[in-house]
């Protein structure tokens, strides 16, 4: 009977936690880039299918380093994630303007991609 007396308050929690992680999730990919970067190989069609497993790997690794870096900050996740931002001030206007250069190359080549998440992955690890 407990439980279903604590049960709204127990989803009210669990819902303000999803929409933190998605407000999160919106800062960090905004702000990196990495919201353009997981769309555009969301819309590659390589032909080669070497070509077409890697385009499906970057956007896989991008999402799980995204995710392995948030779980490292604490506390509210909208005011880690901007303490990180500053934190890496450098790293993140570097990589921003790499992306900046990648958006007006077209088309955009699965090389380009990789070379956008290896540099993510170097940076979300920081």
């Amino acid at each position: 009977m407990r439980a279903l007396v604590d049960a709204p308050y127990q989803f009210a929690l669990t819902a303000a936690k999803v929409a933190d992680a998605l407000a999160e999730r919106g800062t960090l990919g905004e702000r990196l880039g990495l919201d353009w970067a997981q769309a555009t190989a969301a819309r590659l069609s390589p032909s080669d299918p070497w070509e077409r497993l890697l385009v499906g790997g970057l956007a896989r690794d991008v999402q799980q380093r995204r995710l392995a870096a948030r779980r490292r900050l604490h506390g509210d996740p909208l005011a880690a994630v901007e303490s990180w931002l500053a934190a890496q001030a450098a790293g993140v206007a570097r990589f921003a303007g790499m992306i900046e250069r990648a958006k007006r190359v077209v088309p955009v080549s699965p090389a380009m991609l990789a070379q956008i998440a290896g540099q993510a992955r170097g940076l979300l690890a920081r």
